[in-house]
């Protein structure tokens, strides 16, 4: 995907460190496709490691209904609007 700044990624990855609580360790990660260049069509991979082992993997991909990728343009994002209320 192509960042605001004009830079291209096609890969992202985060370490978090969480302590272990009656020998149970628990982390909450989220990601969510909030901004107009994240909505690209394509293979996304999301993994879990801990060291050198994955954990899990979850794999989806996104595309833009046949109705609005016919027409060459991108769908509506809910709740944005390009003319002003009147």
């Amino acid at each position: 995907m192509t960042l605001p700044d004009g830079s291209t990624v096609t890969r992202s990855e985060r370490n978090i460190t969480r302590k272990a609580t009656h020998g149970i360790v628990s982390s909450l990660d989220v990601y969510a496709l909030n901004e107009d260049y994240e909505l690209v069509e394509g293979e996304w991979i999301f993994q879990l490691w801990y060291a050198d082992k994955m954990l899990t993997e979850q794999k989806f991909t996104t595309y833009w209904p046949a109705e609005t990728a016919a027409a060459g343009e991108a769908p509506e994002t809910p709740g944005k609007k390009d003319t002003p209320d009147t």
